[in-house]
């Protein structure tokens, strides 16, 4: 049986008792929380006569929720089961190839060519991975998908609402649970060609505070700790017909703010923060840009990397021929 063991500080700590080199369990259907024998087990080893074990369905905690392929001695870990039934891990079951760690197949391979969110606690450096636009088929089901119950305040975990590590709808809620603020999320794997587009809503209750277009690479920073749920979903408007800039948000800002734009056609985009007296500070875009909704993020640093001080900055987008200013308080 596994067991939550909660700790005031990180330490080792020593096992004591009789060893064990097999052991059955019973299975209730759903989540299991299980432990090992006196040694290690791959997953493919686990002695599952009735098959009632997802594929791939084994997850360790550390910190967040990881996939695992190997039920190691002195560790807890979550499997999930269609039915209830038992199951053996015997170390004498396992052969000498798995015993040489070779690696397991892992369904994560079925998810290679969706795009991703790649979400992180800044200061734990704890993430989680989110796979978004899925096409769900023979090979792809939605149940071998699913977390572990969510662990114990304090720690890290991020889900999709119904507790999937996938999504397969034009509009999804990402439940957030976070200790620690800011928390970074960048999405990668989009497809260049592809004609989807999505945005990240940030929201407080039913109300949206702020929005974030997803483009491949593109850092987006979560500052406001009051923020557990967000929004994920599908671009459906038409394609911008001018040019336009949005007020910066949070405005006023500390440490980071948000900087939103329209472009109508692919073009030069440059973004550049001014101080007061119109001495450039930081630049922070300047490349071609795809039509549609784009956003940047000034963190409060100039070109060297250094904190500047607390006023009225200004901040210009320029597209092609177009130019738009607007100004911007910063506070400490």
């Amino acid at each position: 049986i596994g067991y939550w063991l909660h700790f005031p500080a990180g330490e080792i700590v020593p096992v004591l008792g009789t060893e064990i080199t097999s052991v059955t369990i019973d299975l209730n259907v759903g989540w299991n929380l299980i432990s090992g024998v006196s040694g290690d087990v791959p997953l493919e080893s686990i002695i599952d006569p009735d098959n009632v074990i997802i594929p791939s369905s084994l997850f360790e905690f550390n910190g967040s929720y990881q996939e695992a392929t190997v039920v190691e001695q002195g560790r807890g870990y979550w499997i999930n089961t269609n039915a209830p039934g038992q199951i053996t891990l015997d170390l004498n079951a396992v052969t000498p190839k798995e015993k040489s760690g070779l690696p397991a197949f892992s369904k994560k391979s079925l998810l290679a060519d969706f795009p991703y969110l790649q979400i992180r606690e800044s200061a734990t450096g704890r993430s989680q991975i989110l796979y978004y636009d899925v096409k769900l088929n023979g090979n792809l089901d939605k149940i071998a998908y699913s977390l572990p119950p969510i662990a114990p305040a304090g720690s890290f975990d991020v889900r999709f609402e119904g507790d999937y590590q996938i999504s397969d709808a034009v509009e999804s809620i990402i439940r957030l649970q976070a200790s620690d603020y800011p928390v970074t999320i960048r999405s990668l794997n989009i497809s260049e060609n592809g004609e989807a587009r999505f945005e990240l809503h940030e929201m407080l209750g039913n109300e949206i505070i702020a929005t974030h277009t997803l483009e491949e690479g593109k850092q987006i920073s979560i500052i406001d700790s009051r923020v557990n749920t967000l929004k994920l979903a599908k671009v459906t408007s038409a394609i911008p017909q001018t040019f336009a800039v949005h007020q910066n948000f949070p405005n006023p800002f500390n440490p980071t703010t948000e900087i939103r734009y329209s472009i109508p056609q692919r073009d030069l985009v440059e973004v550049t923060v001014y101080n007061s007296v119109g001495q450039k500070v930081k630049t922070l875009v300047s490349r071609f840009q795809e039509t549609g909704e784009h956003s940047a993020v000034w963190d409060g640093t100039n070109e060297f990397g250094n904190k500047v001080s607390s006023g009225v900055y200004l901040y210009r987008v320029s597209v092609g021929q177009h130019t738009a200013m607007k100004k911007m308080i910063m506070l400490k």
